[in-house]
């Protein structure tokens, strides 16, 4: 993280994160808005629509990445 609060925690196993504060969730529905509006206009321009949700998709995982509490990284659940 980079110093700043964190808007997404750790998946208790595998790799990912979920939204713990307003600013992650306000963030993945940010996301979920954008990549449906470039889906229902992906008849038109099915180029322009993909390259939308990827260019969408690769910025909210780097903030996902940068602002999840302790990191991105593989779990294995809790060590006890």
């Amino acid at each position: 993280m980079t110093g700043g609060p964190a808007w997404f925690g750790q998946k208790r196993y595998g790799y990912g994160c979920m939204p713990i504060s307003w600013q992650g969730w306000l963030a993945t529905l940010v996301y979920v808005v954008i990549v449906s509006f470039a889906g229902l206009l992906a008849w038109r321009s099915p180029l322009a629509a993909y390259s939308v949700i990827a260019t969408v998709t690769i910025l909210f995982i780097i903030l996902a990445a940068k602002t999840t509490k302790g990191g991105l990284q593989w779990r294995w659940g809790d060590k006890k």
